[in-house]
């Protein structure tokens, strides 16, 4: 079983835990954004920053496997909620 050192956390939401992450069928950043938004797409830079710095007090929620960022589409989509409303989602 991993510990904490080797999957380590990157913007975790309150409470949250990345084996919460692994559960749901992780994937690359840009590729479950485009799950959740058919059409549309995200640049590399642009995944990053949102897992890192966020984006209007937001950050998404993902974990790191060897040098790749993925999340889960429950974690996109709460995220995309968060920045609609504001942060009241």
């Amino acid at each position: 079983m991993p510990t904490s050192a080797s999957v380590p956390v990157v913007a975790p939401a309150t409470g949250s835990s990345p084996l919460r992450i692994f559960a749901e069928n992780p994937a690359p950043i840009t590729d479950t954004f485009e799950a959740v938004a058919p059409g549309a797409s995200i640049c590399e830079r642009t995944a990053a920053r949102w897992a890192t710095k966020g984006l209007r007090g937001a950050v998404l929620e993902t974990v790191r496997l060897g040098n790749r960022r993925l999340t889960s589409r429950r974690a996109m989509i709460e995220f995309l909620e968060r920045i609609q409303h504001g942060g009241d989602a």
